[in-house]
């Protein structure tokens, strides 16, 4: 019987995971949990901030930026955790920089009061 077969007690199907895939769950645990932790929140001063960050980095690696941890045969994701838990890459937020809003927002109409 391939990966399907049936539920234990309810009868929908159910997958086998493959061990290499279970393996990989178990080695991104502690990566999720530390998503989950408030401590990698309030470090960043936010959700917003912290998924701001992410994806940042994310794209920076992805567009061959090196890493700033070991890679050690993790995914991009768990470095750029690993990268903001040890403060080697933060959050700047400069509101006093000059914003385009004429680019940003083509059809934007400014308010004149």
């Amino acid at each position: 019987m391939g990966i399907w077969g049936t539920g234990p007690r309810d009868g929908r199907p159910s997958v086998r995971i493959p061990r290499a895939v279970a393996a990989n769950q178990e080695r991104t645990k502690p990566m999720i949990e530390a998503l989950k932790s408030d401590e990698i929140v309030d470090k960043m001063g936010g959700r917003f901030k912290l998924c701001t960050l992410i994806q940042r980095r994310l794209v920076q690696l992805m567009d061959g930026a090196r890493p700033l941890v070991d890679r050690a045969g993790r995914s991009d994701l768990e470095l750029v955790i690993e990268e903001i838990l040890e403060g080697k890459i933060t959050y700047e937020f400069d509101p006093t920089a000059d914003i385009d809003v004429a680019r940003l927002l083509p059809n934007h109409k400014p308010v004149r009061g």
